[in-house]
């Protein structure tokens, strides 16, 4: 027999602090969360477990537009046939797949399909090597899908094994219809944007339940061939104080997410001695074990899951928390990085030496410096006026100071020539050169306004390209360090000078690679399952989704998910759209350089040559760069979180699709494909529970579903015992639903609903706080300014309580018309921070 104990201290793990040991195995008594002196919102340390999106992912650097269009590109071709053979035919990638990608996205371009060339390659070699799946949207976390002719097989036996459950199913639809406007979208049916869904395998549907479900504590464990003969030693489980009761505040977040009175009960499955076969070794809650077929089909695919999970799950790392920290934590690096924009036609700084003051400035800078000197020892109340509208008016013309004497280069200076070539460069994305005469020079005052005005004209970013900072052969091999095209900000003179100090790192990436048949093959895996039907008609023939959702609660330790669409008929294609937090925190980009080069002292009539023409359009180019709105760059560090949208991937029917649970993910909306007929799409989707845990499972609960017990109980006392089936009735009837009746496990299944929607409020109030102390911290710096203001506003109001966020200097807010660009791809753009849907999977 399998030995289910797991000591984390058998990882690697550099802790100075001892690991609890876990151990649902049924050979000693149940040592999970939650039971046992171990506490229900018990952690394992950030490295020594996968990590999750709830509370501890980020995507840094920000993923640029170009690579996003990379992705999108390979994500396709991979769609096609055989694309792991063609890739290698340059007939086809030259003449038709290359054709397709340069019209279908304009940031494609040749660097950059050269290097999606070689990575298809590599992929295909990959995918060949037995392993059958391929990455895709991978920039930092990834997600995988596979297409084998043992996943269409695999298909039709779904088809085939889940006809008794569906049709189980329908004779319940009627009365949970009837339920259903009472529960409010909390029942076992629910209509969403005119669609129904039908719920074969609900994993909310008879929860564990704290004080009410059955539990083998003490050891034991249910035999999955006889699931009902194991109630005479389990006892209740113990009830959970809820910490939200009574609190003066709300909770640290590490509380956030965690259901306290249910959680969810994991099958269990054990692998085989060598390779990834696996075989259920308990029960599937509400999935009766009768339906051998069914069990034996998910068995399979959870054998199929392993190594695309293999390839997609992100471990934890130490640092994530750390804002300076900008290391990335995903399995697969980024293709480009950059903390700026390449600017093209800049304005060389030779043009300086014809940024000479006018005669009207210059005679407005004498006039403001006699007035000067003849008021500062003038102690009359008129005098002291005059004195500080002398001050004004000079600090009007710093850009004088020391330059009176400038004149504009001679005329035989080679610069006059150097300023005809500038000046003749194209406008307008044309290629032909403006004509400009010989003589453009005579008789001109001011040739620096002509030069000024004509960068506005030619300046234009330059989306990065792939292979400029490190190589395609060193981004495979890993040796690419993090290099960046334009590096990350290393120091900022606007920093506040108490507190932390800026020192941004960034620690090189680390390749790793995940076996979960090896690691935990003694432990093996814990899986929650839910099956579901979308059925569309004539009279609902839409399907739509707008709620982003993150697998599972905190204390589920969801690790990643598995999609298998095994039955799609007469609906159009299907995509499951994702999206990662993203930390953007300005700070670390290089724009508005005066503020973190020269601190709050910078004069813009000074600005280096480089800075016209760039300085207005460095928002706008940085966000089209990144993807982003201006929005989300302005708001600074210590604004609201950011998402970027990675892509979408197709599930069609035979497609398994695998992700991490630090993605966020939604449905993307579909309809009938011929809108007189009806259609369904029906999958399965496959939930690990991180293996580093162990957690209650279906080994130690025994089943409380009271028809599962009453119809066993009712043939055992009919055929066995003989009795009449009217007094069987009379003594069911007497057993009052034991052990929880369907009336009652909805309810419980509501009451865990209001967990979930409890801890997204909860998110959502700890956004907008944050968001207020923001607005409010910037309001009391611009009243540092106003001394009298300030002193009587800190008598009378209590001030921020982060000092961090009061003291940090804010960027300047760009206008609204510096939009990002939709590059003719899908605009992955950055939204301000929504609560995080967890637990939104179940419902």
């Amino acid at each position: 027999m399998m030995d289910d104990t797991f000591n984390e201290t058998d990882e690697q793990s550099d802790f100075s602090f001892p690991i609890i040991t876990f151990d649902n195995s049924g050979h000693n008594s149940l040592r999970v969360p939650g039971f046992n002196d171990i506490p229900i919102h018990y952690e394992l340390p950030c490295d020594a477990r996968f990590a999750h999106g709830i509370v501890e992912w980020r995507q840094a650097p920000a993923v640029t537009a170009r690579e996003l269009a990379m992705v999108a590109v390979m994500d396709q071709l991979t769609d096609r046939p055989d694309w792991h053979l063609d890739i290698f035919n340059k007939q086809v990638v030259v003449d038709e797949w290359r054709k397709e990608a340069f019209a279908s996205t304009p940031l494609m371009s040749e660097r950059a399909w050269a290097w999606c060339v070689k990575e298809l390659q590599d992929k295909a070699i990959y995918f060949r090597e037995q392993n059958s799946h391929v990455r895709v949207l991978d920039i930092g976390s990834c997600v995988c899908k596979s297409d084998t002719a043992t996943l269409s097989s695999l298909s039709e036996a779904f088809r085939r094994e889940v006809l008794p459950v569906l049709l189980e199913r329908r004779q319940q639809q009627q009365q949970e219809e009837e339920d259903e406007e009472k529960e409010q979208e909390q029942g076992n049916l629910y209509r969403r944007s005119s669609s129904r869904i039908l719920h074969l395998v609900d994993p909310l549907l008879y929860p564990l339940t704290y004080g009410k479900s059955l539990v083998l504590t003490d050891g034991g464990k249910v035999d999955l061939h006889n699931i009902l003969g194991s109630y005479n030693n389990a006892t209740v489980a113990p009830k959970h104080f809820d910490r939200r009761v009574d609190a003066q505040d709300l909770q640290k977040l590490i509380d956030d997410s965690r259901d306290f009175s249910m959680g969810i009960s994991p099958m269990l499955m054990e692998g085989q001695e060598s390779g990834t076969e696996v075989h259920i070794t308990s029960y599937i809650n509400n999935l009766h074990p009768a339906h051998q077929g069914l069990y034996q089909a998910i068995e399979k695919l959870v054998s199929l899951a392993i190594k695309p999970w293999n390839d997609c799950l992100v471990k934890g790392q130490r640092g994530w928390h750390n804002d300076m920290n900008n290391g990335q934590l995903g399995p697969v690096p980024l293709r480009i990085i950059t903390h700026g924009v390449e600017w093209v036609n800049k304005l060389p700084e030779w043009a300086l030496a014809f940024r000479v003051p006018s005669e009207s400035e210059k005679r407005q800078y004498y006039e403001a410096q006699e007035m000067l000197q003849s008021s500062k020892d003038d102690p009359t109340e008129k005098g002291r006026k005059k004195y500080l509208q002398a001050q004004k008016e000079l600090s009007m013309f710093t850009h004088v100071a020391g330059k009176e004497d400038m004149e504009l280069p001679p005329p035989d200076s080679d610069l006059w020539q150097k300023a005809k070539e500038y000046l003749e460069l194209p406008e307008d994305e044309s290629n032909i050169p403006v004509k400009v005469p010989d003589d453009w020079a005579q008789g001109l005052k001011s040739p620096w306004d002509m030069l000024r005005q004509k960068v506005k004209r030619v300046i234009r970013f330059k989306h990065p390209e792939p292979g400029t900072a490190f190589s395609y052969e060193d981004w495979k091999a890993g040796r690419h360090n993090d290099k960046a095209i334009i590096d990350i900000v290393r120091h900022r003179k606007n920093w506040p000078t108490h507190g932390r100090p800026f020192q941004p790192v960034i620690p090189p990436h680390t390749p790793y690679k995940i076996t979960l048949q090896d690691i935990f093959r003694k432990q093996g895996l814990q899986v929650i399952v839910k099956m579901e039907n979308i059925e569309l008609t004539p009279q609902t023939p839409n399907y739509s989704s707008d709620t982003w959702q993150l697998e599972g609660q905190l204390n589920q330790h969801i690790a990643a998910v598995a999609v298998f669409a095994y039955d799609v008929v007469n609906i159009t294609k299907a995509r499951i759209a994702f999206r990662q937090y993203t930390s953007l925190h300005g700070c670390f980009y290089q724009y508005s350089e005066e503020r973190y080069k020269a601190g709050v002292d910078y004069d813009w009539r000074n600005l280096p040559a480089h800075r016209y023409g760039t300085r207005e359009k460095e928002y706008g180019a940085l966000t089209a760069i990144l993807g982003f709105s201006w929005r989300d760059l302005s708001i600074d560090y210590h604004g609201t979180r950011s998402y970027q949208c990675t892509g979408s991937v197709a599930t069609p029917q035979g497609r398994l699709v695998t992700f991490p649970s630090v993605l966020e993910h939604r449905v993307e909306p579909f309809q009938l494909a011929d809108p007189t007929r009806p259609g369904h799409y029906r999958y399965i989707k496959l939930y690990l529970v991180d293996p580093h845990y162990r957690v209650c499972s279906t080994r130690n609960v025994p089943p409380q579903q009271h028809h599962w017990w009453a119809q066993e109980v009712g043939n055992d006392l009919t055929s066995s015992a003989g009795l009449p089936r009217e007094l069987v009735d009379g003594i069911l009837k007497e057993t009052d639903s034991w052990p929880i009746g369907v009336q009652e496990a909805r309810q419980h299944r509501q009451e865990l609903s209001k967990e979930h929607f409890w801890n997204e409020r909860r998110s959502l109030f700890l956004s907008t706080l944050q968001h207020k102390r923001y607005i409010i911290s910037s309001v009391f710096r611009r009243l540092k300014r106003i001394p009298i203001l300030y002193a009587a506003l800190q008598q009378s109001a209590p001030h921020p309580t982060h000092s961090s966020v009061i003291d940090t200097e804010p960027h300047s807010v760009v206008s609204p018309d510096a939009t990002s660009t939709k590059n003719g791809i899908p605009k992955h753009v950055g939204v301000r921070e929504e609560p995080k849907r967890a637990g939104k999977l179940f419902k």
